[in-house]
């Protein structure tokens, strides 16, 4: 599992580049092995769309929901993978009985 984790990690930084040390990308992290190239690609779509979800959790799992729904109404080629892993993380944070609750989190 740690090489998976650590070419997730590898991945997400080859897709977000300067995005990578946001701190949403940051509580993503623990998840990159599961992860996939086109979630990434979401995340990196959202957090340059609106800055504010670099330090958002509820912003940035908006936004994705969002990018989902576009992509379910008509897909394109940017949005070929949906944000599964990201999504679930995220909704994870907002129940505070979750295993993901006690990671470090940005602001919600």
């Amino acid at each position: 599992m740690r090489a998976a984790q650590a070419e997730g990690e590898m991945k997400a930084r080859q897709v977000l580049g300067q995005l990578f040390g946001s701190s949403t990308v940051t509580f993503l992290l623990p998840h990159a092995a599961r992860m996939k190239e086109g979630e990434w690609s979401a995340v990196r779509r959202c957090l340059e769309r609106d800055p504010r979800a670099r330090d958002d959790l509820q912003l940035l799992s908006k936004l994705l929901t969002e990018e989902g729904n576009a992509r379910k109404n008509g897909p394109s080629p940017q949005t070929n993978t949906p944000p599964g892993v990201v999504q679930t993380t995220l909704a994870a944070a907002a129940n505070p009985g979750s295993e993901t609750a006690s990671a470090p989190q940005p602001k919600a």
